[in-house]
This record gives structure tokens, sequence and C-alpha cells, in this order.
């Protein structure tokens, strides 16, 4: 149940992290996701709980209350977002003829205003399952078999069948480039074994549609979470997979570094114990490094497992600068989702979401810590 539920955020999250309020359609490219929690179901309780003593914020996040009538409620077939123009496109699927009809998507660009601008029918199309923006009042989207660029007004400029889906498949994060592009970072399965997967990123341009796609084989990357551009051009992404040691799948974490032709200039597994997690990732001063926040569960002698929660500092290449771990407090049963964010020039803000005994799996506590440059943390 923890696992599920934490999964659901995570995909939430994710999208709104990296795209902005601009990117609301469903991030599954198989299926649409059934289930979005409302801001307002929200209950947030300032109260240390379970963060320690060097916590310098705490907040209890409970999604309980509506959530039940989340997962009765009807699948929202509505999405939009924002163009470059300022106009605003929607997409939702029409049923026609009752339930045993056809379906097929309609496109609505409107000004902010409610003004409607132009209606566009796609027959026989599924709703798009992610869009974003691109220059020039074009917009990338989603659809069930093909990655599409159309115009404001819905004519399809591009359209590139997406190779290798033979099961599912799903984006985790939609990066926003400086050359306007945007980049998808996703996951797609080969069939029904939870190891038969693998990541993928796909860069598309609104003069050229899908200008490169990668995949990446090996398991500690199967599942992406989030992605930078780095100063020169080149992407990072961090995700998490498994690996097969002593007989076994074991939890792990790993990186990856993309050119600007999308060709691999690093990928490799990182973390420390079992149940190696990648959060997020963040820049940091100075130009080019970036910093990624993990959690993991550490194994004792006994046999008995502690959960520990770190950062790692790298260069812009990907070479590690320092990597520190700390002790998540004695209650904690789960240290998954967070983030990590610059402030100021010598001080990096972290967050973990924290769960313990008394919680259900709709309930986390945010504990945020401050940190300097060199993975000190800082006491007030």
């Amino acid at each position: 149940m923890i696992g599920a539920a934490i999964l659901k955020l995570r995909f939430i999250h994710s999208l709104t992290r990296n795209t902005g309020p601009a990117v609301l359609g469903a991030i599954g490219l198989g299926f649409l996701c059934a289930v979005v929690v409302p801001a307002q179901a929200q209950t947030i309780v300032r109260d240390p709980m379970i963060c320690g003593e060097r916590a310098i914020a705490s907040v209890f996040v409970d999604y309980s209350e509506n959530w039940q009538a989340e997962e009765e409620r009807e699948e929202d077939q509505d999405s939009s977002l924002t163009l470059s123009d300022g106009s605003i496109v929607s997409t939702e699927q029409i049923q026609r003829g009752g339930s045993s009809g056809d379906n097929f998507t309609r496109l609505t660009r409107f000004r902010p205003d409610g003004t409607v601008l132009s209606k566009k029918d796609f027959v026989d199309r599924t709703p798009f399952s992610a869009s974003a923006p691109l220059p020039d009042g074009r917009f990338m989207a989603l659809g069930e078999n093909s990655v599409l660029v159309l115009t404001a007004d819905g004519a399809i400029e591009h359209e590139d069948p997406r190779p290798g889906l033979e099961y599912w498949a799903s984006i985790e994060t939609i990066l926003a480039l400086s050359d306007g592009s945007q980049l998808l970072v996703g996951n797609q399965s080969h069939s029904e074994r939870s190891d038969d997967s693998s990541a993928f990123a796909i860069k598309v341009t609104g003069s050229a549609g899908v200008l490169w796609r990668t995949e990446f084989n090996d398991g500690f990357l199967d599942y992406p979470v989030a992605a930078l551009e780095q100063p020169d051009g080149t992407v990072v992404i961090i995700g998490n997979g498994w690996v097969r040691e002593n007989g076994g799948l074991i939890d792990t974490a790993g990186i990856a570094r993309l050119d600007t032709a999308g060709e691999i200039l690093l990928l490799e597994r990182l973390g420390h114990d079992i149940g190696d997690n990648f959060i997020a990732i963040t820049p940091t001063p100075p130009e080019g490094s970036f910093m990624v926040s993990g959690t993991s569960r550490v194994t004792g002698k006994d046999g008995s497992t502690t959960n520990r929660f770190w950062l790692i500092r790298f260069h812009q290449d990907g070479r590690v600068i320092w990597d520190r771990t700390y002790l998540s407090p004695p209650v904690t049963v789960s240290t998954q989702e967070g983030y990590v964010r610059s402030v100021g020039d010598d001080q990096i803000e972290v967050v973990w979401f924290l769960m313990d005994m008394q919680m259900n799996d709709l309930q986390h506590q945010e504990c945020t810590y401050l940190f300097d440059r060199n993975g000190n943390m800082i006491e007030r």
C-alpha cells in the first residue's frame, strides 16, 4: 500500500515540478492516470513530529480526507496548457453514440478571457496523454502510438511513431530545454516482468518533430525521476532500478549524461546499500556543478536495516565532488520523495518526505534541512 501510494504521488509531483502549470495532462502513454490529488485535500499541521532536532522546518501532509472520493470520481479526460503566444489549448475525449460509440479527441484554443479562437476534432484518436509548449505557438503532444508537433489551431506538422513500445510506457518528466525544444524522459516495459524494462529520452523540436531518441538498457536506470540541463547543453538524468545480485533483485540508483545529440557520455550505477533511491537534482554554484539527493536502507551486522538519506555533489562532467550520508530519525519507516534546491551561493535546502509506523500510506512528514556547499548540516 505504501509503495503504491508513493508511486501515485511521485507521478503527480514529477509532472508539476518539471513542467509547471502549463502541463496539466495525464502522463501515462499507454493509459491515463485515473487519480489526481487535489490541492485542497491536503491537511497541513506544523509540528516537529519525526523530523528530528536538526530540521529547520516541518510540515505534516495528509491526503487521506478526500482520497476515496477521488478514486471513485470518473476519470478526468481533459487537459490544457498555455502556449508561447499566451493562448490556451485544451483537449478532451468526446464519446459519440453512447458507451458503444466511437471516441475522438477535440482540441479547443481560446484566449485567457475565454474567447474561443478555434476548434478541431481528431477522429479515432484517444486524448493526448501529455503535452508541452514549443516556440512560435506550436506544442508537442503524445498520442497513443506517436509523438506529434501541432500548430496552435491543431494542424499536425510532424507525427513520429514511438518505436520500441511493446507492453507499457510512461513519461516521468518533461524538461524544457534552452533551445526551445522539449525533452521527454520516461520508462517502458517490454513484458509483465518487473525487471524487463528500460528508460528512454526523446528530444522534440517544433521544426523537426522528434530530433533524437536514446534508450538506457542498464537496469539501474530503469525508472528516471528527474533531469537537468547543464550550461553547456548536456543533460543529466537520474533514476532508479534494480540489478541482480546473489540470485535476487537489489534496488539501486543510476545517473546518465547525454550530449546535445543524445549520445551517452556517462552511464553509471551509484548508491550506498540496499533500497537506494534517487529523489531530486539541482544545479549548484559554481556554474555546471549539481547536487542529487537520495535515500537508502543500510543493513547492520545483525541483519536489521536502518533508513539513511544522502547527498552527492558532482562536477559538470559527472565526477563526484563529495558524498555524504545522514541517519534518518529512528522511527522513520520510509524516506522516499522530496526535493533539493540551492539557496543563494553557499547553502542547499533539502526536503525529505518521511513516514513512521503511525502514518497511513497517504500521509507523510516533510522535513527541511539546510547544508553548506561541503555537505555539512547547518543547525539552527
